[in-house]
């Protein structure tokens, strides 16, 4: 099916260009499927066939009356077709297609600790300068690296964590004769 959401995100993100609209439907989905993720039988009614079409759109139409004309005739399509179960793919196809035209990469920065905005910043610009794109960094903390951080951004990974060390350490002292 994701090849599906693929189509559905691209035509949806093709009319929301041509009307300048791809930064408020971008909004506009992501905080969508956050509700959605959190509601998750709300997909399962309105994708269930034993309610009406008129009233699955019903429900829909208020649901979402606050959302763009087009973003809202776009649920009320997946709607009709029973395809919200699609909306969550679409919704990350939808931000990768922003992204790509917009030059944003967004990155995770995983540290053991929490990271100074002082630090966060300067690691931002440098990944700037080095990808030529705007980047959108978020930091989250796992304890679990035990210090150091990870850095992950357009499927590349950096791994400066404590743990990633002492795993490489061992396997190391696991293959020697000592």
């Amino acid at each position: 099916m994701r090849r599906l959401s693929d189509e559905y995100a691209k035509a949806l993100y093709e009319i929301a260009a041509e009307a300048s609209h791809e930064e408020i439907i971008s909004s506009q989905l992501k905080d969508i499927s956050g509700v959605i993720a959190e509601n998750p039988e709300y997909i399962k009614l309105l994708d269930n066939p034993s309610i009406d079409k008129s009233e699955r759109v019903a429900l829909a139409r208020e649901a979402f009356a606050g959302a763009n004309e087009y973003l809202l005739n776009f649920l009320l399509l997946l709607t009709e077709a029973r395809g919200m179960s699609e909306l969550p793919d679409c919704a990350a196809r939808f931000c990768e297609l922003y992204d790509e035209a917009h030059d944003i990469v967004r990155a995770e920065l995983i540290s053991a600790v929490n990271i100074d905005e002082k630090r966060q910043e300067s690691i931002k610009q440098k990944l700037e300068a080095k990808t030529g794109k705007k980047v959108v960094l978020t930091q989250k903390t796992d304890p679990a690296l035990l210090g150091g951080a990870l850095l992950r951004y357009s499927g590349r990974q950096i791994d400066m964590s404590v743990r990633s060390s002492l795993n490489k350490l061992s396997e190391i002292i696991s293959k020697s004769d000592v």
